[in-house]
């Protein structure tokens, strides 16, 4: 990239206020080489070397890298860097006018610091006055916010106790109904345990009127199967005999002549 170089004579109060120690310090910030020097007719004449981008910006911020300058105009040329510069310096006028231009400066430093001072006391005192503001209204809020929480929790409290009295009516109501449940099982039971009684008493009493009301039939029953085998004896030895008489089979343990005897 070629370099470029810049000559631009500053009119305006740019002298005394420290205009060239500023120039330097953005010329060797940004890879500026050259020379600031003051001229006689009060103007201040940058001489500057170094790519067209850059130059073009330290030329744009002139009027506003000074704080306590004021430009008035600026008369610019451009052409070929040279060369002739390895870094960027100050170039000083005799020690007296050098030493007064510290002092004005110095002065004048002062007077605007002073400015800003008293700026940044008006600042801060309308700052700390908001901030007071801005606090009593925190503040209020809090007494409210205080306020609002008081009555919640008063309203809590009561609503707590309306719980609690009607946790004490379930209470007691669970306790009266189991008490009156207790009593009725204790009836069930009694009830129950009574008709148990009086079924196993029916049982027995219905067992001993069967078994009288069927003895007497279990007695004809016994004498009816008695006479039944007496009466079957005696058709099997007719049987015998018969047999005997016709020749068929000896009659065992029947004596001959017997047959037809009862």
């Amino acid at each position: 990239m070629s370099r470029e170089r810049l000559v631009a004579r500053v009119a305006g109060t740019v002298q005394g206020v420290g205009f060239r120690e500023l120039v330097r310090e953005h010329c060797c910030r940004n890879g500026i080489v050259g020379a600031v020097e003051n001229l006689p007719d009060g103007r201040v004449q940058v001489v500057a070397e170094g790519d067209r981008a850059t130059l073009d910006q330290l030329l744009v911020g002139i009027p506003v890298i000074i704080p306590l300058a004021r430009v008035d105009s600026i008369e610019s040329s451009w052409g070929v860097a040279t060369g002739e510069f390895e870094r960027y310096a100050v170039t000083r006028g005799e020690m007296g006018d050098e030493l007064g231009e510290m002092t004005v400066a110095g002065v004048r430093g002062f007077a605007s610091v002073g400015k800003r001072l008293n700026g940044l006391e008006m600042i801060t005192k309308d700052g700390f006055a908001d901030v007071g503001t801005r606090l009593g209204s925190i503040d209020g809020q809090l007494g409210d916010l205080r306020t609002t929480t008081k009555g919640g929790f008063a309203d809590v409290g009561t609503r707590l106790g309306s719980i609690d009295g009607q946790l004490g009516d379930l209470r007691t109501t669970t306790k009266d109904g189991f008490a009156n449940m207790d009593t009725r099982l204790g009836t069930l039971e009694t009830t129950t345990e009574n008709g148990f009684d009086r079924v196993v008493n029916a049982i027995h009493d219905a067992s001993g009127s069967l078994v009288q009301a069927l003895a007497p039939r279990l007695d004809r029953i016994d004498a009816g199967q008695t006479s039944a085998a007496t009466q079957l004896r005696r058709t099997h030895e007719e049987l015998l005999r018969l047999e005997y008489a016709l020749g068929i089979a000896p009659v065992q343990g029947v004596p001959p002549g017997s047959a037809g005897r009862s």
